[in-house]
């Protein structure tokens, strides 16, 4: 075993292939958390871990990338406002308004 930090709750101790402490291996409903699902691959669950830790950070969970006038007026206003583009009756999905 290696001495690394335990994915449940980070302490630095020797952890067993699921990435576990002895100390969070003998609490059950903590193995049943850390159980391979199926269909996760090993990618799948180094990309959750990756969305954890930027989460634990503070930082953005995604990129944010631009969202067209007409796309983000129905995105971001559930209210039913609209962009000046989009209230003249003719949306432009080139402009990025949001």
């Amino acid at each position: 075993m290696v001495q690394t930090e335990c994915v449940h709750c980070e302490r630095l101790a020797e952890i067993d292939e699921q990435g576990l402490c002895p100390r969070c291996r003998a609490i059950p409903s903590v193995v049943v958390l850390y159980l391979r699902r199926r269909g996760w691959t090993p990618a799948w669950e180094a990309h959750l871990r990756e969305l954890t830790r930027r989460a634990q950070a503070g930082l953005p969970l995604f990129e944010q990338r631009p969202v067209s006038c007409a796309t983000g007026c129905l995105l971001f206003n559930p209210r039913g406002d609209s962009c000046d583009c989009c209230k003249s009756g003719n949306p432009n999905p080139a402009a990025q308004c949001r």
